[in-house]
């Protein structure tokens, strides 16, 4: 799988997932969106370690061994 930074608006759910991993960058405004851009565009380095983070971070969180048991819980 590729380990690739995000950029996301700042909203929600969203922004509370990039501000935990540390895996991408937040904007709000179109000036902020095309500077996130040209930062990872121009720095290599930072942007393998925001990929290397959201990485780590999915794997922690979201694959199938970090959630347990997928199976239906309940009386039924």
């Amino acid at each position: 799988m590729q380990r690739t930074p995000v950029i996301a608006y700042s909203l929600g759910g969203v922004e509370e997932v990039v501000e935990e991993s540390q895996g991408g960058i937040l904007y709000r405004t179109p000036e902020e969106l095309l500077a996130a851009m040209e930062r990872l565009r121009t720095d290599p380095v930072l942007r393998g370690e925001m990929g290397e983070r959201g990485w780590r971070k999915y794997n922690e969180r979201w694959t199938e061994d970090a959630q347990g048991s997928l199976e239906p819980v309940g009386p039924w």
